[in-house]
């Protein structure tokens, strides 16, 4: 997807979210206290930049840029900024995604639950194969991406040194 038009999709999503948070007062008014009053005014703050924030940085955009690949004419500094930080979000990503999957599949094991929402690929190998590979197959996976991430870091910064 080209960047400038993700950054037009963010920043409008981030002004209805802003909307959305102010209107909250307007929607209960007879309800707000000062906790939702703070609550709403800061969370539609805090859109409402963020929204300015995209609006302004679409100026700044190259048109052949895109949203989540480093673009064709990339220096190796740049691809390689974009390895480490894809790194950086599958430490984040990876772990949230599967402790929500430990948690959803425990609840299905001990019969709390009679059914659960996860991941496609995740019900397969749960169906397919039992509670261990479902829970494993998300760190795994994971895993899998940063080293593939790295090794590609690896071979940038080699191509880059010749």
């Amino acid at each position: 997807m080209n960047l400038k038009i993700y950054t037009i999709f963010v920043a409008i999503g981030n002004a209805i979210l802003a909307i959305f948070a102010l209107s909250l007062l307007i929607l209960e008014w007879d309800k707000v206290d000062a906790f939702r009053l703070f609550l709403a005014l800061t969370l539609g703050s805090i859109f409402a930049f963020f929204s300015y924030r995209q609006f302004k940085k679409i100026k700044e955009i190259r048109e052949e840029e895109q949203a989540f690949a480093p673009p064709l004419d990339a220096t190796v500094e740049e691809k390689i900024k974009y390895c480490r930080n894809m790194i950086y979000l599958s430490l984040v990503a990876f772990p949230f995604v599967s402790i929500m999957i430990i948690l959803d599949l425990n609840k299905l094991e001990s019969g709390s639950v009679e059914h659960v929402r996860i991941w496609a690929p995740v019900a397969f190998v749960y169906e397919q194969l039992g509670y261990w590979p479902g829970i494993l197959f998300v760190p795994v996976l994971g895993v899998f991406v940063i080293f593939v991430m790295a090794r590609k870091m690896r071979q940038l910064k080699s191509e880059g040194m010749t």
